[in-house]
């Protein structure tokens, strides 16, 4: 599947809207879930935690995603790297309600890791 910059360090994060555990057909994320050789999903522990703080708190539901290629394996799994969804809005006035009008309905996703 990675086709495009095979030996490059890749990481493809974002809004990407959907969930990493919904079932097979429909799960868009199948063919970077099933390709372990190349790809892995740095929020899939958050992702399936119930109990997390996810990306979208009103659904609730992590629809924010950080996958990262093969190069970057050993980094993420390094001792002190850690991926977590950003409560911002426990750092504004007014609270999740300011921030859900003011800036966005999803919270960011951070991944810390050293190369």
């Amino acid at each position: 599947m990675v086709t495009h910059r095979p030996d490059d360090r890749v990481i493809l994060l974002g809004d990407l809207n959907d969930e990493l555990n919904d079932a097979s057909p429909d799960n868009v994320f199948t063919d970077f879930l099933d390709d372990t050789a190349n790809w892995r999903f740095a929020d899939l522990a958050l992702a399936l935690d119930p109990g997390a703080l996810w990306s979208y708190p009103t659904w609730p539901s992590q629809l924010d995603h950080l996958a990262v290629t093969n190069e970057l394996f050993g980094a993420v799994d390094a001792a002190g790297a850690d991926c977590w969804v950003v409560p911002v809005h426990d750092h504004i006035t007014g609270g999740w309600s300011s921030y859900d009008s003011k800036v966005s309905d999803h919270l960011p996703v951070a991944l810390r890791f050293s190369l």
